[in-house]
Order: C-alpha cells, then sequence, then structure tokens
C-alpha cells in the first residue's frame, strides 16, 4: 500500500474562493483499493479516465487565505492510500 499526501498552498495576494486538485494516477494502481485518509477542508472528489484513473478533489468557498495574510493557515493537503494492482 502507499500512502500520498498532496500539500497545497495559496501563495497569491487574495483569498482563495474555490480550489480544484487533479491528479492522474498509474495504470499500476488498484482503484479498487483506493481510500481517502483526511483532507484538511471539505471536498467532493470526482474519479474518471479509463486505464488511468483522474481524481478530482473540489474545495467550494474553501476561502483559504493568502500566504502573506495568514501564512499558517494558508495551506491544505489531502491524503489517500492505494495498492498496486496484482501482478
Amino acid at each position: 500500500t502507499l500512502d500520498y499526501t498532496i500539500r497545497f498552498q495559496n501563495t497569491g495576494t487574495a483569498e482563495a474562493i474555490n480550489i480544484v486538485v487533479i491528479d492522474t494516477l498509474s495504470e499500476h494502481l488498484a482503484m479498487e483499493s483506493f481510500e481517502m485518509m483526511s483532507a484538511s477542508h471539505p471536498y467532493t472528489l470526482q474519479v474518471s479516465g479509463k486505464g488511468r484513473p483522474i481524481l478530482t478533489w473540489t474545495f467550494k468557498n474553501i476561502l483559504l487565505p493568502d500566504s502573506t495574510s495568514n501564512e499558517p493557515a494558508s495551506h491544505g493537503y489531502i491524503k489517500f492510500k492505494i495498492s498496486h494492482q496484482p501482478e
């Protein structure tokens, strides 16, 4: 099993209202073993793609502050785990 952490930060100059994170997985990973562990903020997750799964997390109304006004709160993350395809 592989543990993944995706980190993001608002390094802009204004509050981020909506954030979309897209990750394309290897065809060598077993999507049926995918398990979300946690995320920094409420989200929706969409899975698409054939052969190579595409994961799209949408954080609506996240209101993530910019790093110049509140550096500690300007960060977010996604954690999940997934296994290799059996041989």
